[in-house]
């Protein structure tokens, strides 16, 4: 199971954002954990992830967040996050993960 982890710049209401998320993945043939965190949390806490996404909102944080954890680190592009685009999403989240391995 792949986990994927998700920072804002604030707590957003992120549950639907995550419950559509996993419903995606669920479609396809990667399980996938998927948690959202504020960047403050973040921040605070240990993150343990196959890749961490952030939302455009906080992208000037990546170098930050890479020095934090230990996996890819990418930015959510501002149309699938202004559309919700779980798809979008998701994909970058796996090709971040494939790039690692490369």
């Amino acid at each position: 199971m792949k986990k994927i982890v998700l920072l804002w710049d604030t707590e957003i209401p992120s549950d639907f954002f995550v419950e559509k998320l996993i419903e995606e993945s669920e479609k396809g043939s990667v399980k996938c954990e998927i948690q959202a965190y504020s960047i403050a949390e973040a921040l605070e806490n240990r993150i343990d992830a196959d890749v961490v996404l952030l939302s455009p909102l906080i992208c000037f944080e990546q170098i930050k967040i890479e020095r934090l954890v230990r996996c890819p680190v990418d930015i959510i592009g501002i149309g699938a996050y202004a559309l919700f685009d779980v798809k979008a999403i998701l994909l970058k989240a796996f090709d971040a993960m494939r790039k690692k391995r490369i």
